[in-house]
């Protein structure tokens, strides 16, 4: 007899996980996983409880999107650490430099209490982090080759939706959401995912 129970028609964690063989790291790749999960029991809400021209149906989908951005997130981080590690680039490359003043030292006070100083800057290469913000990880990862012109676009797109959670920096209402916006993002998504699996497989 068929389950009413609609989380178990849902694809177990072990089913899903084969999409993500490209991430060895099996925390991350389960992590992908369970969230992969919770998108696809969103869909199956938004289909079953027919929410697509209510408020609460823009909401689901706007989950979906945010959810979607999480897992290019954590492929793109897997993918320039790999790259990182396999000396494929380096983060001075990927990530660019930051300026450090040294030996600042004061000369001479203005009238204005201003101070004329002299100090040596260097450059100093900046170092990956897994708290690499989502906006300079899409730029590193165009710079390290592994996002494409039009995968960088994608990714941006991406990102620009997801960080529509901050909803006190939002200048509208946010509840325009939409299936045909989700299957957009969708396909961007799994444009980037088959661009770092032929990547990292290569």
């Amino acid at each position: 007899m068929a389950s009413n129970n609609l989380a178990d028609e849902i694809p177990s964690i072990e089913t899903l996980e084969e999409r993500f063989l490209f991430i060895e790291d099996k925390t991350l790749r389960i992590n992908i996983s369970l969230t992969f999960q919770y998108i696809i029991f969103l869909i199956a809400v938004s289909d079953q409880e027919n929410t697509e021209k209510s408020t609460v149906g823009s909401t689901i989908h706007k989950s979906m999107i945010i959810h979607t951005a999480s897992i290019i997130e954590g492929c793109l981080h897997y993918c320039l650490q790999t790259y990182i590690e396999t000396n494929q680039t380096t983060e001075a490359d990927a990530l660019g430099f930051d300026k450090k003043l040294m030996h600042h030292k004061d000369v001479y006070e203005t009238e204005t209490d201003g101070m004329l100083c002299t100090a040596f800057q260097v450059r100093e290469p900046r170092t990956y982090s897994n708290e690499l913000q989502l906006l300079n990880l899409i730029r590193a990862c165009e710079k390290a080759g592994i996002l494409d012109k039009e995968t960088y676009k994608s990714a941006e797109k991406i990102r620009k939706l997801r960080n529509k959670v901050h909803l006190a920096g939002l200048g509208e209402i946010d509840a325009k959401y939409t299936k045909a916006n989700t299957q957009d993002i969708f396909k961007d998504a799994a444009d980037i995912l088959n661009r770092i699996e032929a990547l990292l497989l290569f």
